[in-house]
Order: structure tokens, then C-alpha cells, then sequence
């Protein structure tokens, strides 16, 4: 079965699920990123501007070496293909998937969309291959949170982004800042902090795209950003309730 999305085309054998539906969640991937793009290197130029001023120098050219993208349940790499084809400046995509036969077949589809150059696949597991990735990445990932974000936060330095899905929901909106929460909380135990992209409610779950940078000053203030919601069972009234006041030196 040969199947045409994006600019890709791809050969799926016949037992591989393919999900039509699906290309709405990658489309909406592959815009962040592109979006992400542009706010990364305007800030890698501001950046330059800014050191070369407190030198008093022109600023020197440089060059941006894009981003490193990791896909770490790939299947048959449809999605890291678009990556490749679609996002510009991005300098590597791992394709991994724990199944041999899927490293072959993202191997196939790489080569058969002349994208073998950026596409590297791997074969193995996606918590041990974030544990062990150089830090750098972009993410679009599926699945359940609680083992994974671990790994995930671990791999991230600095100014990176990621991508969480989780299914099951129920309020739209506290869904979603539940979700956010785990995130950041994840994110705390290792000295940094998120700032939510896009958050959104697709269907039967939630996906939100958020940034993570290394601020382990910030996390101190995370707590003022946080609060508890209590909710009348008889006439659903609710209120909030921080659990604690922001930070103001004397």
C-alpha cells in the first residue's frame, strides 16, 4: 500500500494501521515547529546582536545550525519524512521505533523520498533513547505521560520544545491544565521551567506543545503560578485557590 500525505509518499505494508485522521495532528506538528523555527533563530540573532554590543564590535557572522528533531515512536516515519521535506533548517531527525521491521521500513521510505541524508533510524526503546540523546530536540510524541516526560526533561538543555498527547479527558480546560501541570512538574525536578505553545483539545484527547528552558531561579516561582480548584458537587460553583503569593524582595 503506497500512501501519499504532505509532501511525502510513503509504502506501508498491508498488517500497518494507517490512520487518515492522523494527518490533521501532523500538519498541526509540523506548523509549530516551522513557527518555533522562526521564533528560535530571531532570537539567535538578537542574541548575537547583544553579545557583539557589550563588546562594542559589530556583531559576527555566525552561523545557525538549525535544529535536531526526535521522533521516538515512528512506526513507518511518515511523520519524520514530512519533517524532512516541510520544516527547513533542521540539521538531523531520528526516526526510532522498537520494532526491527519498522527501522527497516522508515529506512525504505527515507531513501524512497531522497531524505536519507537527515532521516537516521534507530531501533530502540524511546525512554532509554531520550535517556541518551544529545540535548537539542524537537518531539512529537504519543502516549501515556508519567515515565516518559522524565526522560524527556532529562534530554532537553535548553530553549527546546516538546510535544505531548494524552487521551482521556474530561472538562476541555482543566484537561488541559492538569496536563500542564504534570508537564511542568516533571520539568521542576530538574531545574526547569515550560511555557505552553499551543494547547489543544482534538476529539478523545488533549495536545499541547510546550517550550522548556533551563531556569532553576525560575522554578522557585512556579508555586505562584499554581492553585488548587475546590467545586460545589451540589450546584458546581468552583473557586481557586494559589498555593502561595508571588515573590516580591523587600
Amino acid at each position: 500500500m503506497t500512501v501519499r500525505e504532505g509532501s511525502a509518499e510513503v509504502k506501508l505494508p498491508d498488517a500497518v494501521f494507517y490512520n487518515p485522521v492522523q494527518e490533521f495532528n501532523r500538519d498541526i506538528t509540523i506548523a509549530v515547529i516551522r513557527n518555533f523555527l522562526k521564533m528560535h533563530l530571531r532570537e539567535f540573532i538578537d542574541k548575537g546582536i547583544k553579545i557583539a554590543a557589550s563588546k562594542n564590535a559589530p556583531p559576527e557572522p555566525t552561523n545557525y545550525v538549525g535544529i535536531s528533531i526526535l521522533e521516538a515512536l515512528a512506526a513507518s516515519g511518515l511523520r519524520s519524512v514530512r519533517f524532512a521535506n516541510e520544516i527547513p533548517l533542521v540539521c538531523k531527525i531520528t526516526a526510532n521505533d522498537l520494532d526491527p521491521e519498522a527501522t527497516k521500513l522508515i529506512s525504505e521510505n527515507a531513501q524512497r523520498n531522497n531524505v536519507s541524508g537527515l532521516v537516521k533510524p534507530t531501533c530502540s526503546d524511546a525512554v532509554s533513547l531520550m535517556l541518551n540523546t544529545t540535548p537539542g530536540t524537537a518531539y512529537g510524541k504519543y502516549g501515556g505521560v508519567a515515565i516518559k516526560m522524565t526522560a524527556q526533561h532529562e534530554q532537553v538543555s535548553y530553549n527546546q520544545h516538546v510535544s505531548k498527547g494524552q487521551a482521556v479527558m474530561s472538562n476541555n480546560c482543566e484537561g488541559l491544565r492538569l496536563l500542564l501541570y504534570a508537564i511542568q512538574q516533571a520539568a521542576s525536578r530538574h531545574g526547569k521551567v515550560i511555557e505552553p505553545l499551543l494547547s489543544l483539545s482534538i476529539d478523545f484527547y488533549a495536545r499541547v506543545f510546550v517550550r522548556v528552558r533551563s531556569s532553576p531561579g525560575s522554578v522557585k516561582h512556579v508555586a505562584a503560578k499554581m492553585a488548587l480548584v475546590y467545586s460545589c458537587t451540589g450546584c458546581q460553583v468552583s473557586a481557586h485557590s494559589n498555593m502561595r503569593e508571588p515573590f516580591q524582595c523587600a
